[in-house]
């Protein structure tokens, strides 16, 4: 049996990912559906909240397998399991999960891109300085030409952005945004590697950028990491999620 008291508490925040889905198209993601945990009954059986999505409830389906991924106040936790039965009292939708592996701890890195947008500044740098190799000279930090973006989503990993600007897979680059908390924007410096480039279907002219952080510290990691927590609570709090 499998001793959730010491992992969970009541009120944490949970996703669920199905686990048998049909294949993806290469940028397409797993479908995410937030919960909450309500209760932990006897056995391996976790009550949840069932999903509401875009303002509509969504029926998971009984016999179901998902992932349930858990942000309790130590950290992100994983588990698989399986929707044994779900249910509605006093006009609120609820699902139980039958917990059949247990619960593994994922590094913060891995936690998944959250919606955020905002202007992003970048410029492009050499391997070495991004991997913290060399370091660059002030004259050319301070003359180097800065180029604008979009941010897409964020995570403790990287970014997704828009720009005009002609990045190449595999180059490296300075970037600089704001993230905001308690009313406060606090700046962002990092470097990081261009993973992936896309040509953005309505308009061919912007790029869809697939950005790593590299040598990044990590104060830096986990306050992004838990900008990305607050910012989902909140959401979650308000029913926009």
């Amino acid at each position: 049996m499998i001793d959730f008291h010491k992992i969970l508490s009541i009120g944490d925040k949970a996703d669920l990912r199905p686990l048998n889905v049909r294949k993806l198209k290469e940028d397409e993601k797993v479908p995410t559906y937030p919960s909450r945990i309500l209760d932990i009954k006897d056995g391996n059986v976790l009550q949840l909240t069932m999903p509401f999505v875009d303002g509509r409830v969504v029926p998971l389906v009984v016999n179901e397998k998902f992932e349930i991924c858990v942000y309790t106040k130590n950290g992100l936790y994983k588990c698989d399991s399986v929707i044994v039965a779900r249910y509605k009292e006093n006009n609120m939708f609820f699902l139980d999960a039958a917990v059949y592996t247990s619960f593994t701890k994922v590094q913060r890195r891995a936690f998944y891109r959250y919606t955020y947008r905002t202007g992003v500044e970048y410029r492009v740098v050499s391997q070495a300085i991004a991997m913290g190799a060399e370091k660059e000279s002030p004259e050319v930090s301070e003359t180097a030409e800065w180029k604008s973006g979009i941010m897409i989503d964020l995570s403790g990993g990287g970014v997704r952005m828009v720009t005009a600007g002609q990045e190449e897979k595999g180059s490296y680059i300075a970037m600089r945004f704001n993230i905001k908390r308690c009313g406060t924007d606090y700046p962002v410096f990092v470097y990081a590697e261009v993973l992936r480039t896309f040509r953005m279907e309505n308009n061919p002219k912007l790029q869809d950028v697939r950005i790593e952080f590299k040598n990044i510290d990590d104060k830096l990691r986990e306050r992004i990491v838990s900008f990305i927590f607050e910012e989902e609570r909140k959401a979650l709090s308000s029913g926009k999620k």
